[in-house]
């Protein structure tokens, strides 16, 4: 019997015969006596007249989701005040970050094996559901629900679209293409926390309404539009070898295990003892899930969630922590930079949304012309390490902010770390694409975002944890005998009535000061992602291997662009 691997190898070389002949076995061993279809060329760049509307179709389902990520930043204050539950505003960004990670793996497998028209088109209509629940909820654990199911519709998105432009643009166009992504990303990025403010003046609920027609527009042009290709590798015949090809097991061993380790974080925090039981419970869960994970993938072999094969080559693995420290400084910012201006400035939402502009445009501009410039000059890593360093300047001056800080200095802080974000922002996602295989893309991609949403999940959270516990020790020293609980349960917009009016301002230095410790947090990944850039290799996108033709270099699989 031929395996996966052994069609995609035919003519290449004796060491690649031998790993196909090794993934037969493996294939063998997990589907008993079922077969499974070789895979074919699926590859199909598009002409432009097709390929434009395509990309409109893909551009809006992005702008769909990353909408949702930055437009409730603005609202937060209203919604904690509404619900008093500031102790639960990590979790409404946790929430939706969680299954949006933790679901990344197992998506990676379903767009190999399934249509990726039908996917996006399934899983935006689970998104917009999602919507509806967080738009009516009635109390804050409704809204953490409904954050939870567009997180799952949300999951198979990302991947989607980085798949399908995979498919349909050839390798040394498609930075071009991403950098367009990114400033979709970048212009809901933008209009997110300005529109969030402008509707939470009305109610926070409108930033949940507004995904019902943007959505249903998004489904009707991914229908309508988006090409309707073969997966890159052949699913098998019988239900008990799709299964198993969906790897259950992976998923039921790292999914309670990253919840574990998120519950931990959060709980820890909130009781602000490490050492508690519960705490204690959790974080041992986590580590034993973990390493039976890995355990079972390497027992997996080639057929697992995440194959050796892929996660073993360098520049996946550091495309994957530079990703897991961009994610999260994205978050961080877009998250806390919002509650900053509300509470420390005392700025409207609409006020506050306008006021990260300065970031969230030069993150646009960065992201288009990086893009532009990596498809001409052909080399990524570069772009890496310089966006990575400017995002470190931006960030050190960023922890010097004070209440009174000038307008132009905030101005000129965020435009210098929206440059540096927007540098870096897609690198990675054009790293994994240079080095792998086309039916190993998905699977890379996916345990990119993966690491992408794994950071901004976790670290929303320890972020969220380190302030309150600034906060509180702070607060205590300034009011004597103040009830923590009487912090956690107030909204953040609450934070005047907490304290004496004689002690409002200390009580602002204090706040500011807490927040400084998020401030440094998102500096230190940023110093991490930075080193981590020197690892990723120096490939040209650009450079055609000997005696293939550029049509012959997009569209075979099996052939790596080493520069």
């Amino acid at each position: 019997m031929q395996c996966l691997d052994e069609a995609v190898h035919r003519g290449s070389h004796n060491d690649d015969q031998q790993s196909s002949r090794n993934e037969s076995k493996d294939v063998d061993k997990s589907f008993g006596n079922g077969k499974t279809e070789p895979i074919v060329e699926k590859s199909k760049p598009l002409s432009k007249k097709r390929l434009l509307p395509t990309m409109v179709a893909l551009y809006l389902v992005f702008f769909l989701i990353a909408l949702d990520r930055t437009i409730i930043g603005t609202a937060i204050p209203s919604i904690s005040t509404e619900f008093s539950s500031f102790g639960d505003i990590a979790w409404y960004e946790s929430a939706f970050l969680l299954p949006l990670c933790v679901l990344q793996l197992s998506f990676g497998l379903v767009l190999k094996y399934y249509s990726t028209k039908h996917v996006l088109f399934v899983f935006t209509a689970i998104f917009e559901i999602g919507s509806i629940i967080c738009a009516a909820a009635p109390t804050s654990s409704a809204l953490i629900a409904g954050r939870a199911i567009t997180g799952i519709g949300a999951a198979a998105i990302a991947p989607g679209v980085y798949l399908m432009i995979t498919l349909i643009v050839p390798l040394q166009d498609r930075p071009k293409y991403l950098g367009s992504l990114g400033s979709a990303f970048g212009i809901s990025s933008i209009l997110g926390p300005v529109l969030g403010g402008y509707l939470t003046s009305v109610t926070w609920r409108w930033c949940f309404w507004i995904n019902l027609p943007l959505g249903c527009t998004a489904l009707v042009l991914l229908w309508v539009l988006a090409p309707d290709l073969p997966p890159p590798a052949q699913r098998a015949k019988t239900w008990r070898q799709k299964v198993w090809q969906l790897d259950p097991i992976g998923f039921l061993l790292i999914g309670p295990s990253i919840s574990c380790l998120l519950f931990a974080l959060q709980l820890g925090g909130k009781d602000q003892r490490w050492s508690g039981g519960r705490t204690v419970v959790l974080f041992v869960v986590f580590g034993v899930l973990l390493l039976a994970f890995v355990a079972y993938q390497l027992w997996k072999g080639n057929e697992s969630t995440l194959p050796h094969k892929i996660m073993g080559q360098r520049t996946v693995l550091v495309a994957c922590l530079v990703s897991f420290c961009i994610g999260a400084v994205l978050v961080i910012y877009a998250f806390y930079l919002p509650i900053w201006f509300q509470v420390v400035q005392g700025k409207s939402p609409q006020s506050s949304g306008l006021s990260l502009l300065p970031l969230l445009l030069s993150n646009v501009l960065s992201v288009v012309a990086g893009g532009i410039l990596v498809s001409r000059l052909g080399y990524f890593t570069p772009f890496a390490i310089a966006g990575s360093a400017v995002l470190v300047a931006g960030g050190a001056l960023i922890t010097t902010w004070t209440a009174d800080i000038s307008m132009g200095k905030w101005i000129g802080y965020q435009i210098l770390t929206g440059v540096g974000l927007g540098m870096c922002l897609q690198q990675p996602a054009i790293a994994i694409q240079a080095v792998l295989r086309e039916d190993e893309i998905s699977i890379g991609t996916s345990a990119l975002n993966f690491a992408v949403f794994l950071g901004g999940s976790i670290l929303v959270t320890v972020s969220q944890t380190l302030f309150e516990h600034q906060l509180v020790k702070k607060l205590i020293k300034i009011v004597p005998g103040l009830d923590p609980a009487r912090l956690t349960g107030s909204g953040a917009a609450n934070l005047k009535n907490l304290v004496p009016p004689a002690q409002q301002l200390e009580a602002l230095a204090a706040y500011n000061d807490s927040m400084r410790a998020i401030w440094y947090l998102a500096l230190a990944l940023a110093a991490v992602a930075f080193c981590a850039s020197f690892g990723l290799e120096w490939k040209n996108i650009k450079a055609k291997p000997s005696g293939l033709s550029s049509d012959t270099e997009t569209t075979k699989n099996g052939k790596r662009f080493d520069g």
